[in-house]
């Protein structure tokens, strides 16, 4: 009999965003003592090194999603139609291509199926978005820093807000830092993926990183530009707007709507 797992995984972000999960490993296990109340399904436990190893006889499937976030897994070996422990396995976050020295694997659920009969086989689906709390704590795991937000029009503007790029930068008082850049979809919105050495470069970088000024919550303190195909720029703040109140020291997941 043919077993398929499939789904979508996306993690949420701050402000509504959500990002899908791509080139994650989703590993699949059999077991026969799942918990089965709603509150206990759901673990989200880092594993170490030892129980990987003691959990690999049981593996009955394995697959990686793809830039969407979708993944599709043929169940392999002795399977019972029973639980089924579903795992993720992630050694870099989406828009960062540095990947962790090692991956983290997650005991993330356990999947009670209600097989449906395709022609493909018996068929599951299970689609998920790691809840805000969760998601940052994993991004958080791997330096993982982003600012996102939607660009918005004035009040009876035509133009049209997708395809510009924003531009990120951190307000420093040795030399303001280069944090990133990215376009706006259809909607206005945009994502600046960057990571904590991108703004605690100081003269001595690489050997010294450290934000400065030296501050408890180390964030960057952040201000923008927005340019359009051709380079020319719609919209530029002053570094000044770094140090009002509420872009200083911003925290790893930063949104704001920017009006031009």
């Amino acid at each position: 009999m043919n077993y398929i797992v499939k789904g979508f995984l996306a993690g949420q972000l701050c402000g509504n965003g959500r990002e899908p999960l791509r080139k994650v490993t989703v590993k699949l296990y059999a077991t026969e003592n799942g918990p089965t109340s709603s509150d206990e399904r759901y673990s989200f436990v880092v594993l170490s090194d030892q129980i990987v190893e003691d959990k690999e006889p049981h593996l009955i499937g394995e697959g990686t999603t793809d830039a969407q976030g979708n993944y599709e897994i043929n169940l392999l070996g002795p399977y019972n139609d029973g639980p089924i422990a579903l795992d993720l396995f992630i050694s870099k976050i989406p828009n960062h291509d540095t990947p962790l020295d090692k991956g983290v694997q997650l005991s993330v659920t356990v999947l009670h199926p209600v097989w449906r009969d395709e022609a493909e086989g018996n068929v599951y689906s299970w689609n998920y978005c790691f809840s805000y709390s969760v998601w940052s704590g994993i991004r958080t795991m791997f330096d993982a820093w982003v600012l996102c937000g939607h660009l918005k029009l004035a009040q009876g503007s035509e133009k049209n807000i997708a395809g510009l790029t924003v531009y990120g930068y951190d307000a420093d008082w040795l030399k303001d830092d280069y944090l990133g850049k990215a376009v706006t979809n259809e909607k206005g919105y945009f994502q600046i993926d960057y990571r904590g050495k991108d703004f605690k470069r100081t003269f001595l970088s690489p050997m010294v990183n450290i934000e400065t000024p030296i501050s408890l919550t180390q964030g960057p303190d952040v201000y923008f530009k927005v340019t359009d195909a051709e380079g020319t720029v719609w919209y530029a703040e002053e570094r000044s707007n770094g140090f009002e109140t509420e872009r200083r020291s911003v925290p790893k997941c930063f949104y704001i709507d920017l009006y031009i």
